[in-house]
């Protein structure tokens, strides 16, 4: 196949945005990076809660502000130009522009390179980050013209010219990540062994820490305890899976650390509001919601979820 492109240019709030969307060759999605769609928004624009990607994206805020949040947090996050939004598939967010509006770009990529990403320090954690030292307005404005050139015509040529803008916009903004310090170390390797059953004690003396040190190194970058950290990443890693897979639910729970799939799919319900069946059926839905609703608060904590 050698794809389908189709473009949309609306008026929202008597500002311009366009939208685009593609079916690229498979062959760039199982070898490297695919575009799947852009767009640009300027003004204010309709926020949503509870919405769930099957794909990658990235949003960049050059100007304005707006609010970012998952489920199960209490509040939104504001956001605060320049930003941007990492998205990553399976994994419910919501955002939306604030009453003076934003100018924002949007992307969404899927394909083999994307765990790249995930390396250079975007992960599904921390969402939101500040680009001040990333790619300036003038450099994403022309990049995002080009796109929308390249998503408007059809073949491989274009394609390709797509996927190596989208690639340049995400090695921008990964530029832009803070560096990465010894807190991030600390959650990169909590990160990397979330799956495993490590007691906390055990988890913190393999990192030269007392367990105190550990809670307190965690809780300074993301505001939760360690257990809470852990058991996020599993959540959001089951997420992906269910989206981005057709493996059973007793093989997602145990990639994810959890032997009991009863248990497991309890817990899920519990955190992330619906079953891990119904959240895989969910995906090929629309849900958006209008704004005006405000992010579910969530559920109690399992303090022994990550145990």
């Amino acid at each position: 196949m050698l794809g389908f492109s189709a473009i949309n240019d609306l008026d929202l709030d008597g500002d311009a945005m366009w939208s685009s969307f593609a079916t690229p060759p498979d062959v760039l999605r199982d070898t490297g990076l695919v575009c799947l769609g852009a767009g640009e928004a300027n003004g204010v624009a309709p926020g949503f809660v509870r919405r769930a990607l099957p794909s990658h994206g990235l949003v960049l805020v050059t100007a304005g502000d707006g609010w970012y949040a998952r489920p199960g947090e209490r509040r939104p996050e504001r956001v605060i130009a320049p930003a941007a939004i990492w998205l990553f598939p399976g994994v419910e967010h919501g955002y939306g522009s604030g009453p003076a509006g934003w100018h924002e770009h949007w992307i969404l990529f899927s394909g083999a390179m994307t765990r790249v990403y995930r390396e250079l320090g975007a992960d599904s954690r921390r969402a939101v980050v500040g680009t001040r030292h990333g790619p300036d307005a003038d450099t994403i404005g022309a990049t995002f013209a080009g796109l929308r050139e390249a998503l408007s015509t059809p073949g491989l040529p274009a394609a390709l010219r797509a996927s190596a803008l989208v690639q340049r916009l995400l090695l921008a903004a990964a530029a832009g990540l803070p560096e990465r310090h010894p807190t991030h170390d600390v959650l990169g390797a909590l990160e990397q062994t979330a799956a495993a059953p490590t007691p906390i004690a055990e988890r913190a003396h393999r990192l030269g820490l007392a367990p105190a040190g550990l809670r307190e190194r965690v809780r300074e970058q993301t505001g939760m305890t360690p257990q809470e950290y852990i058991l996020g990443v599993r959540l959001a890693r089951a997420q992906s899976l269910l989206a981005e897979t057709r493996l059973d639910i007793a093989t997602v729970a145990a990639r994810v650390g959890y032997d009991d799939p009863a248990y497991f799919s309890r817990l899920f319900a519990a955190r992330v509001g619906v079953p891990p069946r119904a959240f895989r059926a969910q995906q090929s839905r629309d849900r958006e919601t209008p704004i005006g609703r405000q992010p579910d608060s969530g559920s109690a904590r399992d303090d022994d979820a990550a145990r």
